[in-house]
């Protein structure tokens, strides 16, 4: 294990104790009442011998695969040192199958106190519907898309306070940390710590700074290096997981060489899963599916055998996702069963995935031809019995490809339908404000006014000209913000008929022959009907 401390001696005479969560292998639980007592787990030998037969046969390439150095430093031990836990987990590969065992030695980050203990601790990572529209545009402009992956990024971290932490009572034949009159002063940061996340994305972001790359300014997680006349070299970060879409491999590898001189990291191959979605693709196309996710969740909950439901669907179970996080405080019988038929309705839709297509695209893009921005938005009126509000829904496309969507409830009960879609169309336009700045900075800028579909007529009528005042002017200022974008050209609000409105399956449960139509709506298809 890499440590990054340094040990320094200790006038306490109370060794740390393990607390190790429930789920994890390993030591048995203790409570902080029995930890008080002094009530310790068992030695680290006993530990290893409650794995499983296959984990034993496993555990020497799991302590041993990296090492540690110690230096003493007179510092008189105290209670307000956090403790740490050793965490053993299985890794897992794409398909489900594990990976390897891996050992980690955890901070209790929960006994830090804000402003001496540590700062800041907000880390961006890339959101799932920038990462889709990613992968759309490169399979317009040929890019290719590499994975790699930081190992033990956290551990990169520079802490900018002092720390001190107690060290667990590992056997000088496992782990070679010294004696227990020792304490650990910590140079760089570790897993557990509150600032853990903060410090490798800082980390990350100089170095990434460093080797030419420029930060996003309408996402953080976002990295990206200018090429004339050509799309350019772009790279996301989600925690430890980096992608880097590319025109060309040299340039890709001259890049991922010079990552893995900063860094210790491992793969720089073609993108096969990330962050639980199996990607399989050619020269035309990209299919995004989560079956072994769902299969795992099947076998959780006990429903392998479970009966095969046709109702609610990868981009519209969001409502039905939606309405179950109700309940996440307060979960209810009847919130159970409709979870249990979602995940039946899953099992019928495993092999089911989201389809990205090439088009016919210029770089740079032209006024016709290059990538054509859509948004749909939808709502119903007081849909949620329990409090009467309504729910938006908002599915944005390129080139007729799903890259995000949105079921929401609405903050405020309204007074109308007007009023409730007249909401969505503003959430709906700051979806497409950012879409289209990020894209315009990418240098995949979109030249006409993006149309906003809408099935309500009363509502594009109040988004042109504030007429009828008597029954309007209660509605909030900001909800305004979609006449501002119509004037500076930014959308265009478009009538559609609601069987055409994509977001339709965002905002109420629908029949098995509608959800059959808005799933290919979505480009939602088996692989094997590719």
């Amino acid at each position: 294990m890499v440590t990054h401390y340094q040990f320094t001696p200790s006038n306490s005479n109370n060794g740390p104790t393990f607390a190790q969560e429930e789920e994890r292998v390993g030591f048995p639980y203790h409570t902080q009442e029995e930890r008080d007592q002094g009530i310790s787990t068992p030695p680290l030998e006993d530990f290893i011998c409650s794995l499983s037969s296959v984990a034993i046969d496993n555990t020497k390439g799991t302590f041993t695969d990296e090492t540690c150095t110690d230096e003493g430093i007179p510092f008189p031990a105290s209670d307000d040192e956090p403790r740490t836990i050793l965490q053993a987990q299985f890794k897992r590969k794409g398909d489900g199958t594990i990976d390897k065992y891996k050992a980690r030695l955890v901070a209790q980050g929960y006994t830090q106190v804000h402003g001496i203990n540590y700062k800041e601790t907000f880390a961006p990572v890339v959101k799932m519907a920038t990462l889709r529209m990613l992968m759309i545009m490169s399979l317009q402009y040929d890019m290719k898309i590499y994975q790699l992956n930081v190992v033990t990024a956290y551990l990169n971290g520079e802490l900018d306070v002092n720390l001190y932490m107690r060290q667990p009572p590992l056997p000088a034949s496992m782990m070679q940390l010294g004696s227990q009159s020792l304490v650990c002063k910590l140079n760089k940061s570790l897993y557990g710590l509150k600032q853990a996340g903060c410090t490798w994305y800082q980390k990350a972001d100089s170095t990434l700074t460093n080797i030419g790359f420029k930060r996003s300014n309408y996402y953080s997680a976002l990295y990206y290096i200018e090429n004339k006349g050509e799309p350019p070299l772009i790279l996301t970060l989600y925690v430890d997981d980096v992608l880097i879409f590319a025109k060309h491999k040299p340039t890709a590898d001259k890049f991922i060489s010079m990552l893995q001189s900063k860094f210790k990291m491992t793969g720089g191959d073609p993108v096969l899963f990330i962050l639980g979605i199996q990607v399989t693709s050619t020269p035309t196309l990209l299919h995004l599916s989560q079956t072994s996710h769902i299969q795992h969740l099947l076998t959780q909950f006990g429903l392998d055998n479970a009966y095969i439901v046709h109702t609610p669907a990868i981009a519209n179970i969001a409502f039905a996702v939606n309405h179950l996080s109700h309940y996440l405080a307060s979960p209810t019988d009847k919130a159970m069963t409709a979870a249990k038929h979602l995940l039946c309705y899953l099992k019928g839709t495993a092999n089911y995935g989201l389809l990205f297509t090439k088009k016919g695209t210029s770089f740079p893009p032209e006024e016709d031809w290059g990538p054509h921005l859509q948004t749909y938005s939808d709502a119903d009126f007081g849909g949620d019995t329990a409090t009467r509000k309504s729910t938006s829904g908002i599915a944005n496309t390129i080139n007729g490809m799903p890259y995000s969507w949105l079921s929401k409830r609405q903050p405020l009960v309204v007074t109308s339908t007007t009023y409730a879609e007249y909401i969505t169309m503003a959430e709906a336009c700051k979806e497409i404000t950012w879409s289209r700045q990020l894209l315009a900075e990418l240098s995949f800028e979109i030249h006409k006014p993006t149309p906003l579909y809408v099935d309500n007529q009363a509502a594009i009528y109040l988004s042109k000209d504030p007429k009828d005042h008597q029954r309007n002017k209660h509605i909030n200022i900001k909800y305004h913000f979609v006449r501002e974008k119509q004037l500076d050209g930014t959308i265009i609000v478009t009538n559609i008929p609601t069987l055409g409105q994509l977001a339709d399956s965002l905002t109420k449960p629908l029949k098995k022959v509608k959800v059959s139509q808005h799933r290919q709506y979505l480009n939602i298809y088996l692989i094997q009907d590719i």
